[in-house]
């Protein structure tokens, strides 16, 4: 083997400086593997800017990174809610450090999906005629509840194409799908009729609108056929109490004449919502931290190819608070997008919904991998505080923005593991949490910010106010001001006869809350993992004490945040103020010194 002499490692260096001069912005992202989050759009954006303005030279590949604020940020980003040097950090740290994490997500999905998939044949049949889940919730109606349900089709195609097969990081809706399973025309129909027959049995509270929320896109021929959509658009147009239909797609499945096709089948008294997830207008944020595969101008030419359609509305999906953001910069984020969705209504002179979404942590996704890490971990990731809700609610009113926003229900994920909620400092959710999240599905039906506040204002003697003022540096929030503005009005609803009655009833059931979650017997049974009687036990607690109230009680799963808790979802239909709400708990599953015996 020749021996190299030093002249020759001199020539190898410069060769290799050399090298790097030549580099060009795409070519080391692409290095990084992070060129495939961007969009085709983004993707043309910065080449055409880095190959206009300059070539890269550095001695380290990694060095780019010092570059991006110089050049990409304020160009591309510099209007995003998230700093330049947060920015930074991200992509040329955060991400490239959780990449193997987004292998093992995709890992998780697979498995899942095989598992779904090699059931056996009578089984598998048997399932496919059912629909996926199914739920009853609070919506903007004249009868203010909406029935939905999700398919079991193949599954989202902008997941199963992409080469990274990753999707959207913040994504779980793949869990109720049939995993590259043919499904036929005849088994979607059969499913559809499937879930109007049980709601029509089981669900006391009438609904007049229909949504359709299956695990990717009612408009992509290859997950639901046109003779299904047909055939099922059928049905709900001989529906007398619907009035409103609502799917969902991806802005790349949008098909105006097929959009026509289905609104001459619906009665001319029935509304089309087409559901899409622009999730921001952030092009940093739907680019690198939701790898959404489009932007909003796709959602804009969505507008300018509908607008004209009479019945047809759009609703586009706002992610509230995707991976690495802060609940600060995801309430800024959300108002911004908000406000460019009011841009194009008046633009276009269409009706476009704003919907809110809360982040759900679901199983299999980015989001459960940081949830998973420890609180000092820079990459661990929270869901919302509702109280972050709130303020993106009180900016808005300000505005004058609330007209047609609605905000999503933590129960619309089949499967996960967090949800958007108020939590004291040590994990537990504080006993107002039900109280507000409450008030907030009650706003999609009244849509009186005063009301709202009305509702909850005995939330504000509990300290997750200020602890949440605190952790965000929030010295006055709008929420505060808002209450300041609305005081008297506050006070006229606060004295009516609805108000007293719910005021009562509340004072009752957090009465109760206390015993279910500090009390001997309930802790006892939860240690001991007796879970039938515990539900026993609680349904009657509530029932005792509530009165005319229907009880279900939904997820259990054990969580260690330092204090072991079983944390449980219990579902409350109350007759005498005629609402609905969904609670929960931590229960400690041991003694602990300090904790109140009941």
């Amino acid at each position: 083997m020749r021996k190299v002499s030093k002249s020759d490692k001199s020539m190898e260096n410069s060769k290799q400086k050399d090298s790097y001069e030549m580099l060009s912005l795409p070519k080391t992202i692409e290095k990084l593997k992070l060129i495939d989050l961007a969009s085709t759009e983004l993707k043309k954006d910065m080449e055409k800017l880095v190959n206009n303005k300059f070539d890269i030279y550095t001695q380290n590949e990694t060095d780019w990174v010092k570059i991006w604020p110089k050049i990409i940020g304020p160009e591309l980003f510099s209007d995003c809610v998230i700093p330049i040097k947060k920015q930074t950090k991200i992509i040329g740290d955060l991400l490239p450090n959780v990449r193997k994490f987004l292998i093992k997500k995709n890992d998780m999905i697979v498995n899942y999906g095989i598992k779904w998939a090699g059931r056996n044949k009578a089984d598998l049949k048997e399932l496919l005629e059912e629909e996926s889940w199914i739920a009853e919730n609070t919506t903007y109606s004249e009868r203010g509840y909406r029935l939905t349900f999700g398919l079991k089709t193949r599954g989202c195609e902008y997941w199963s194409e992409d080469k990274l097969k990753m999707g959207c990081l913040n994504c779980g809706y793949f869990a109720g799908v049939a995993f590259e399973t043919d499904i036929t025309s005849e088994e979607l129909v059969k499913q559809f009729n499937h879930a109007i027959d049980y709601a029509d049995s089981n669900y006391k509270i009438k609904y007049d609108t229909i949504e359709i929320l299956s695990d990717g896109s009612f408009l992509n021929n290859n997950e639901v056929p046109p003779d299904a959509r047909e055939k099922i658009f059928k049905i709900i147009s001989k529906k007398k109490n619907v009035k409103r239909v609502l799917v969902e797609t991806r802005t790349e499945f949008i098909d105006k004449k097929e959009v026509e096709k289905l609104l001459k089948i619906l009665r001319k008294d029935q509304e089309l919502e087409i559901g899409i997830g622009l999730e921001t207008a952030d092009r940093f944020i739907i680019n690198f931290l939701i790898h959404k595969g489009f932007e909003k101008d796709s959602f804009e030419n969505v507008v300018k190819l509908l607008h004209d359609l009479e019945r047809v509305k759009l609703v586009a999906y706002c992610l509230v608070k995707p991976a690495f953001l802060t609940d600060k910069e995801a309430i800024e984020d959300t108002v911004k997008t908000v406000i460019f969705l009011e841009g194009l209504n008046k633009k276009y002179n269409m009706d476009i919904t704003p919907k809110l979404e809360p982040v759900v942590v679901a199983e299999g996704t980015l989001l459960e991998i940081l949830n998973q890490k420890k609180k000092n971990d820079p990459t661990y990731y929270k869901p919302p505080s509702y109280w972050s809700i709130m303020e993106i609610l009180a900016r808005l009113a300000d505005k004058g923005m609330l007209d047609l926003l609605v905000i999503g229900a933590r129960e619309d994920m089949d499967v996960f593991k967090a949800i958007p909620a108020i939590e004291y400092d040590i994990g537990q959710l504080s006993k107002i949490d039900f109280l507000v999240y409450g008030a907030i599905q009650q706003f999609n039906k009244h849509r009186k910010m005063t009301r709202l506040l009305a509702d909850i204002e005995p939330a504000f003697k509990d300290r997750s106010f200020k602890e949440w003022m605190n952790k965000n540096k929030i010295k006055k929030s709008a929420i505060q001001k808002l209450r300041e503005k609305y005081s008297a009005e506050i006070k006229v609803i606060q004295s009516e006869p609805r108000y007293l009655k719910r005021t009562e009833f509340f004072e009752k059931l957090f009465d109760c809350l206390d015993k279910i979650e500090y009390g001997k017997k309930t802790q006892d049974l939860a240690a001991h993992g007796k879970i039938r009687e515990l539900n026993k036990h609680i349904k009657s607690l509530l029932k005792e004490n509530l009165g005319n109230i229907t009880v279900y009680i939904g997820n259990q799963e054990l969580l260690d945040y330092g204090l072991k808790l079983l944390r449980m979802n219990i579902n409350i239909h109350s007759k005498e103020i005629n609402e609905k709400h969904s609670i929960w708990l931590g229960i400690p599953t041991s003694r602990y010194v300090g904790l109140e015996e009941v």
